[in-house]
């Protein structure tokens, strides 16, 4: 199984209600990931094969595919309520991205585009820096169901977005990166302030 699979498959037991779904098996373009029905993420790929300096012989000088990413697409849901597959899938079709113009989604997009540009200034390979964007991107599984840390509502009117909100901004709290108690703060753009 190579490294992208492996990131894959412990991304998704961490709970019963992450779906994968792969364009291909072999030749993988895009994932698409939903977290129940509250949110997907759709991630754009490109794979190359690594060389192996160490191989005399050609053939065997390329090892198993490595991945970069091209594109985050933050998205609703398209999955059915009670959706239970719980295995990384193979679709033939991708599902149309339709959250163009949602402010809700468009403000979740730029948290991963600003994350993922910090996370590439580590220089771990893209795969493992994948890895930390899914964790993160795990904390909105509860978008329209945790009240924000700081107001202790879950909907508010927000006059920048001219909508009512979640709590949106997810920041990581930064004493506890060892996995006990919470990780991340929930806050809506006007708490953040």
């Amino acid at each position: 199984m190579n490294e992208l699979f492996h990131v894959l498959d412990k991304f998704q037991k961490i709970s019963d209600e992450i779906h994968i779904f792969l364009d291909s098996l072999e030749d993988t373009s895009y994932i698409q990931i939903y977290l129940g029905t509250v949110i997907g993420l759709k991630v754009g790929l490109y794979q190359y094969k690594s060389v192996s300096e160490q191989s005399s012989d050609l053939n065997s000088r390329f090892s198993e595919p490595r991945y970069l990413i091209n594109f985050f697409s933050v998205g609703k849901s398209h999955l059915p309520y009670n959706y239970k597959d719980s295995s990384i899938l193979e679709i033939s079709q991708p599902v149309q991205n339709n959250s163009f113009g949602n402010r809700i989604y468009e403000l979740i997009q730029s948290q991963i585009d600003s994350k993922w540009a910090d996370i590439l200034i580590s220089h771990e390979l893209q795969v493992y820096s994948l890895e930390k964007i899914l964790h993160w991107f795990s904390s909105f599984k509860s978008l329209f169901t945790s009240p924000c840390d700081s107001c202790l509502s879950i909907l508010i009117f927000e006059p920048k977005v001219g909508q009512m909100i979640p709590p949106l901004i997810r920041i990581e709290h930064p004493e506890n990166k060892s996995g006990s108690g919470k990780e991340t703060y929930c806050l809506h753009p006007a708490c953040v302030a």
